[in-house]
């Protein structure tokens, strides 16, 4: 990709201000928020404690207001981060059933390919790409984080030839894309993981990872049909999802055109009654 030669034209810093979604707030205005969140429970804390040691009984009930409301406001932090967390926006188009019909813009995704099982895989490609967004690039530079992590289901990833888009390689491998028994969908071989990158932010803003094994590539505006689901996404979970999808959208008469997609928008630390997941597919126009 020859665009990945060029040097950014404004400094991460610069552009990350500029990187909006729906909401409003951009990705680096969303990761100080978080941060301002975890001060104000930790000053909570710490003042609510020193009052619940004084001995007049109004200090020592604000005290101990202060300090239960800074490890609730601390814990909600914790379990919904990616509220902090940049998404990429789109607009709904239908909804089929569970099913929901969306329009995604073109994005910018760091991608990377790992050849393990399912979870391993998953683990490794998000290990390659926060280094990269944590500084191991040309620049030295971070980028914020996004939600959703994005990771091939089934092991049909294809190593991207140079010049071709994410999800674009894939829809050319996958049409007529089906379901699948559970074993082969399970079994090792390569899966693609993806990061997308902040809204505002170009190919030529981004700067070359260290990795050779993470590339930058270029995601075309796509229309997209996405399963919700809440709690653990491990074992054979995302194959039965997978299916799952493919089986709704037949019903609701739609076409899909590349390999099922898992999107985690939740730490691997957030409750699983509280995880945001979704099976998704591209789908023709």
């Amino acid at each position: 990709m020859q665009e990945l030669q060029t040097a950014p034209s404004r400094s991460i810093k610069n552009l990350t201000a500029l990187a909006t979604n729906t909401s409003g707030l951009s990705a680096e205005q969303r990761r100080w928020a978080g941060r301002l969140a975890l001060a104000t429970s930790g000053f909570g804390l710490a003042s609510g404690a020193y009052l619940s040691s004084k001995s007049q009984p109004t200090l020592r009930q604000i005290g101990m207001f202060a300090v239960t409301a800074s490890v609730v406001g601390g814990l909600a932090r914790w379990q919904f981060g990616r509220v902090f967390n940049w998404q990429p926006a789109y607009d709904v188009e239908a909804r089929e059933g569970r099913l929901e019909v969306r329009r995604y813009y073109p994005e910018v995704h760091a991608i990377t390919v790992v050849a393990e099982q399912w979870e391993q895989s998953l683990e490794e490609g998000v290990m390659r790409l926060a280094a990269y967004i944590s500084g191991a690039n040309s620049h030295g530079t971070r980028i914020p984080m996004t939600s959703p992590v994005l990771s091939t289901v089934a092991p049909r990833a294809p190593l991207l030839p140079s010049g071709s888009t994410s999800l674009e390689a894939s829809g050319e491998l996958e049409r007529g894309v089906g379901v699948l028994p559970i074993a082969d969908v399970m079994a090792a071989g390569p899966r693609q993981v993806d990061f997308v990158m902040p809204g505002g932010l170009t190919l030529a803003d981004l700067p070359i990872p260290d990795d050779a094994q993470v590339r930058i590539v270029p995601v075309p505006g796509r229309r997209i049909a996405a399963l919700g689901f809440r709690g653990r996404y491990g074992g054979d979970i995302p194959a039965h999802k997978r299916n799952e999808l493919l089986f709704l959208a037949k019903v609701a008469h739609l076409r899909p055109r590349s390999e099922v997609w898992f999107a985690g928008y939740d730490a691997p630390s957030t409750l699983p009654v509280l995880r945001r997941n979704e099976v998704m597919v591209e789908l023709d126009d």
